[in-house]
């Protein structure tokens, strides 16, 4: 029951990030709402976990975590050199 309600919260989180990234009018606000879809991605990932008890999507989670980490730092850094 929770792990549902926690399925339907996140993908109506993820539903107003998608919003976000195709509205956004700047680019930092299109990275802002991508690097939350990819936390509701890995969130509900950990509410799979949780539910099944299997372990086996750890390492996708780790993956799409650390990608959205180099992601958004490279961004960033794109947008700090760039001077927007």
């Amino acid at each position: 029951m929770i792990s549902t309600i926690s399925m339907a919260m996140l993908g109506l989180a993820a539903l107003c990030f998608a919003t976000r990234l195709v509205l956004g009018p700047t680019i930092p606000d299109r990275l802002l709402a991508l690097d939350g879809v990819l936390l509701c991605i890995v969130g509900g990932l950990g509410v799979q976990i949780a539910r099944g008890g299997s372990t086996i999507v750890v390492g996708v989670m780790v993956v799409i975590a650390v990608v959205a980490f180099v992601g958004a730092a490279m961004a960033a850094r794109f947008i700090e050199r760039r001077g927007a």
